[in-house]
């Protein structure tokens, strides 16, 4: 059987990192149970995080490239690390600490013995990671009825490729240029860190990366410094950017591809009367922390609904190219001789618009040479209308995209009671969790249990039905029902008194901080 290769898409979650923390220890655990194989039947190779999502990212691919134990890691990380008494600061510029994150983070990258020795996994995995430029980046964009046109963005990518036996060093230098940092910018949540400073100089992917774009804001005598902010504030689920990684590692034409989407808290449409009626107008904090899920669901929304309609695509450009596949070989030469100009002339304009050249359509010798390098001399007719096909389409090397979700929606009880009850942290627009341990280990069990659920359809994914049940044991395996601590819905009144004090502290944080900002921005 063809080998299942898992691209993972990671949101941003704030405390409801521990759902996601206890569904990737679990999947972790099923893919290690099968690393060892000459040809594993399962691995993950591609993960697109965002915010907290980039931080699993990066310990996902960690944990299974160092056959670490993702329970361990996991816990350590969103269970019983991830407290705002930990995080809070004095910084009078922030009411949390990135530092403090760092140093836990460093420290489960090499976690003590007990903790290793695990099957690892041979294959790489490529991890990019959402994050929020303050700057914001202006580049000029090709095009082929006209000069390149000016365009602006506020997000950014940091692009990883992690491979077994990388040390810890590997990890984490060189410093405000590493794989931890770029998580760590990734996750600098607006409502609670400060911005991180990133060095896109050190590394030479990261200079490609800019030059490429053409950036054309950035300062005459720049140093490659630039700060960073959350990136889930502007894509939280990048799982379009998934499907990018995903396709350019499936240009081998191996594996089947399937896309798993670790959703913590899906948003439910109103079924009943709420927000139809005009006299019963919506007070301001209720529509505040509307509009902030409003936006989490559009985007994963846009992505699906451009997957399917990439997935019909290249059903449909297959059709067509079989219905013509006949008159291509009843007259070979003068379909070849008819295409093969068609190919190259499309491939020296693309080579031009990425070039950024002001005329496309009449590209110069050098992007000329480049397109011309594209169309090899020995392609057939067929071979030639099905990469006229793909380019004109936009299909080329692109795949069909299975995508799987897993959310609380995929357990028993929440056929009977709504998300938002049998998660415990995710009040105070997802920073609930941080106030108490007992909240953030319910969302950990329920993250494990729906990995639990959502492992019984591996098969029907392409995966031996005896590959299937070595996986699931090694994960029921793992399983601790001690996890289990019941409490579900929560709101601040129901939490005891100290965690209700911390809110406190915390509150009278920010406000010297906001404070402190304003008397200083006054002085200058």
């Amino acid at each position: 059987m063809e080998q299942v290769r898992l691209a993972l898409t990671i949101s941003g979650a704030v405390s409801l990192g521990a759902y996601e923390g206890g569904a990737l220890a679990a999947l972790i655990l099923g893919v290690q149970s099968l690393a060892e194989r000459p040809e594993p039947p399962l691995r993950i190779d591609a993960i697109g995080g965002a915010s907290a999502g980039s931080i699993t990212a990066m310990l996902t691919a960690r944990c299974l490239l160092d056959g670490l134990d993702p329970i361990h890691v996991m816990a350590e990380s969103w269970v019983r690390k991830d407290s705002l008494a930990a995080m809070r600061t004095r910084d009078p510029h922030a009411p949390l600490s990135i530092e403090t994150l760092r140093r836990s983070a460093v420290e489960l990258l090499d976690p003590p013995a007990p903790h290793r020795g695990r099957p690892h996994q041979a294959a790489p995995i490529t991890i990019h990671m959402a994050l929020g430029c303050l700057r914001g980046l202006n580049f000029r964009m090709g095009r082929l009825d006209g000069p390149p046109i000016e365009a602006s963005t506020f997000m950014d990518w940091g692009e990883f490729t992690l491979h077994p036996g990388m040390t810890v060093e590997d990890y984490t230098e060189p410093r405000d240029a590493s794989v931890v940092d770029f998580a760590l910018a990734s996750g600098a949540n607006t409502f609670g860190f400060p911005p991180k400073a990133l060095d896109r100089r050190v590394r030479p992917e990261d200079v490609a990366l800019l030059d490429r774009r053409r950036i054309t804001n950035l300062p005459p005598d720049w140093s490659g410094w630039l700060w960073y902010t959350d990136g889930g504030t502007l894509n939280n689920e990048p799982l379009g950017r998934t499907f990018d990684i995903a396709n350019d590692i499936d240009a081998d034409g191996a594996g089947r591809r399937v896309h798993v989407l670790i959703h913590p808290h899906p948003e439910a449409v109103s079924t009943d009367t709420g927000w139809t009626i005009p006299t019963e107008r919506p007070d301001w904090t209720t529509t505040v922390i509307r509009c902030d899920r409003l936006q989490r669901t559009r985007s994963i929304y846009d992505d699906l609904r451009q997957a399917e309609k990439t997935n019909s695509r290249i059903i449909w450009a297959e059709h067509l190219r079989n219905a013509i596949m006949p008159l291509l070989e009843a007259d070979e030469g003068t379909w070849s001789d008819t295409l093969r100009p068609v190919l190259e002339a499309i491939s020296e304009q693309k080579a031009a618009i990425d070039l950024k050249e002001p005329d496309a359509i009449n590209p110069s010798p050098e992007a000329v040479e480049q397109g011309d390098a594209a169309v090899e001399s020995d392609l057939d007719a067929i071979q030639l209308f099905t990469r006229v096909l793909a380019a004109a389409t936009g299909l080329s090397g692109k795949h069909p995209a299975r995508i799987e979700v897993v959310s609380p929606l995929l357990l028993p009880e929440a056929k009977d009671r709504p998300v938002e009850d049998l998660l415990a942290g995710e009040f105070l627009l997802h920073f609930g969790g941080f106030l108490n341990e007992r909240l953030r280990w319910n969302d950990f069990e329920l993250g494990y249990r729906s990995v639990q659920e959502w492992l019984k359809g591996l098969e029907a994914l392409g995966v031996d039905p005896a590959d299937g049940d070595v996986a699931r044991a090694a994960v029921d395996q793992g399983y601790d029902p001690r996890w289990k601590t019941g409490w579900g819905r929560r709101t601040l009144r129901t939490l005891p008194w100290q965690d209700r004090l911390e809110v406190g502290r915390l509150a009278m944080h920010l406000g010297r901080v906001t404070v402190g900002e304003l008397l200083t921005r006054k002085r200058r």
